[in-house]
C-alpha cells in the first residue's frame, strides 16, 4: 500500500490468525520484530526452521540483535529462491514496550521500501498473546508512519513506495485494532503535511480552510474570527503579532460533541504559519524551517480528525490562533505595550516571543467559550533544542 494518509484505509493486506508456515515462506521477504524475551518463542512458531536457526544462531554471536533500535538484514536461502529477512529489535525487560516497537517498525518500513520490497510477512511473538492489542495497534502505526513521504512540492511527481503487509497476529479482534491504528497513523500523516508545507502555500487563511473542511468532514461546529471581530474583543496580543504580515491573522476554533452536555476540553494550538521573528529577526540559518510554526495548530487538527473519526465519547473543542510573524512597516516593535483580551498589559521585549501572545488570547477565549480543561500546544523553542 502507498504508505500515506491517501491510502492508510489499505493499512494490512490481511491478518493472519493461525497461520502456517507457507504464508511465510512464500512472502517475498519476512520482516521479524523481536524482544530478547521474544527469542524462545521463535521454535514454538510456524516459522521455517531455516529462518529460526540464522536468527538464533546470529543471536548467539550478537547480543545486539534484539536491541532497542537495531536493525539487521538476512538473506536466506527459501525453496531454490532468495528471501530477504529483516530482524528489528525493541529490547529487553522493561524496554519491550509499544513505542519502542512502533519505532522498530517506523525502521522497519524505511528499510523495506529502501530495498525495494513490495511485500512482507511481519512476524512478531509478542502478538501471540491476545492481552497484546495494544501492541499490535503500536507495529501498525510505526509501519504506516515509518513509511511516511512528503513529495507533494517536488516539480515531478514520483511514484509512492508500495508495500503489502501480512502482519501475522493472534490477536482477537484484530481488524478492529487495526482500523483504529489506521485512524491514528491517518491524523498523524494529515498533520505532518500541513507542518512540512511551505509557508507560501499555508497561510492563517489556508489554515482556517482545513480547519473548515475538516469541520464539514465530520460535522462538528466551526467558527472563525477575523481581524475586525478580533479587535472587538480586545484580541490586541494577538492582533499584534499578525499586524506585520499581508496575510491577515485570525482564530479558527472547532467543536466535537460525542459526550452530550459533559463539559468542553479546549486543545489550543499555536499557528504561527511562518516565524521571521519579526523585527526582532531570526539568523537567516535554518530560517526556512521556521514553516513549522504553525505545529502546534496542525497537531489540534489532526487531534480532532482522530477523535471524531473514532467517535470518542467526549467533547472536545480547538482552537487555533494563526498568524504570520513578519517584519514590515506595519509590524509590532520591541518595546511596545498591547493589551490582552484578559485585560492584561505586555510589554514586547522580543517580537520573536510571539507564540506566548497569540496563546495568551487563544486560551482566555477557551475559558471564556466554557473549557473546564485547557491544553495549550505550542511548538519546541529552539532555546529548548539546543539545550
Amino acid at each position: 500500500m502507498d504508505l500515506d494518509q491517501e491510502t492508510a484505509k489499505e493499512l494490512v493486506k490481511s491478518v493472519i490468525d493461525g497461520f502456517e508456515e507457507e504464508s511465510i515462506v512464500n512472502a517475498e521477504s519476512v520482516t521479524l520484530f523481536l524482544c530478547r524475551e521474544c527469542l524462545p518463542y521463535l521454535t514454538k512458531m510456524n516459522i521455517p526452521a531455516n529462518i529460526v536457526q540464522a536468527v538464533n544462531g546470529l543471536a548467539e554471536k550478537n547480543e545486539d540483535l534484539t536491541a532497542a533500535g537495531s536493525l539487521t538484514d538476512l538473506v536466506i536461502a527459501q525453496d531454490g529462491r532468495l528471501q530477504r529477512v529483516i530482524v528489528a529489535g525493541f529490547g529487553k525487560g522493561d524496554e519491550c514496550k509499544p513505542n519502542n516497537l512502533r519505532k522498530a517498525a517506523g525502521s522497519a518500513a524505511r528499510a523495506l521500501i529502501a530495498a525495494k520490497i513490495k511485500q512482507t510477512a511481519v512476524v512478531a511473538p509478542i502478538l501471540s498473546n491476545p492481552a497484546r492489542a495494544h501492541y499490535l495497534a503500536a507495529l501498525a502505526e510505526g509501519l504506516v508512519l515509518g513509511g511516511y513521504q512528503f513529495t507533494e512540492c517536488k516539480g515531478k511527481p514520483e511514484a509512492k513506495p508500495e508495500l503489502d503487509f501480512s502482519i501475522i497476529s493472534g490477536i482477537p479482534d484484530a481488524e478492529r485494532v487495526l482500523a483504529e491504528a489506521e485512524v491514528v497513523a491517518d491524523a498523524v500523516c494529515y498533520t505532518r503535511d500541513l507542518v512540512n508545507r511551505p509557508g507560501n502555500l499555508v497561510t492563517p487563511s489556508v489554515m482556517a480552510e482545513e480547519a473548515e473542511a475538516l469541520a464539514l468532514e465530520y460535522d462538528m461546529e466551526f467558527e472563525i474570527l477575523d481581524v475586525t471581530m478580533m479587535e472587538a474583543m480586545g484580541m490586541h496580543a494577538l492582533l499584534a503579532v499578525g499586524q506585520g504580515s499581508i496575510h491577515p491573522p485570525c482564530l479558527v476554533t472547532i467543536k466535537y460533541n460525542g459526550a452530550g452536555v459533559a463539559p468542553y476540553t479546549a486543545y489550543v494550538g499555536k499557528g504561527i504559519t511562518f516565524d521571521s521573528g519579526g523585527i526582532s529577526i531570526k539568523p537567516s540559518d535554518n530560517m526556512g524551517e521556521m514553516k513549522d510554526d504553525m505545529a502546534g495548530a496542525g497537531a489540534v487538527l489532526g487531534a480532532l480528525r482522530a477523535i471524531a473519526a473514532l467517535k470518542i465519547p467526549c467533547n472536545v473543542m480547538g482552537i487555533i490562533a494563526c498568524a504570520e510573524n513578519m517584519p514590515s512597516g506595519s509590524a509590532q516593535r520591541p518595546g511596545d505595550v498591547v493589551k490582552a483580551a484578559n485585560g492584561k498589559t505586555i510589554e514586547v521585549i522580543s517580537t520573536d516571543a510571539e507564540g506566548r501572545m497569540v496563546l495568551a488570547d487563544a486560551v482566555w477565549y477557551a475559558c471564556k467559550q466554557g473549557a473546564a480543561k485547557v491544553v495549550d500546544i505550542a511548538t519546541l523553542t529552539g532555546g529548548v533544542i539546543v539545550a
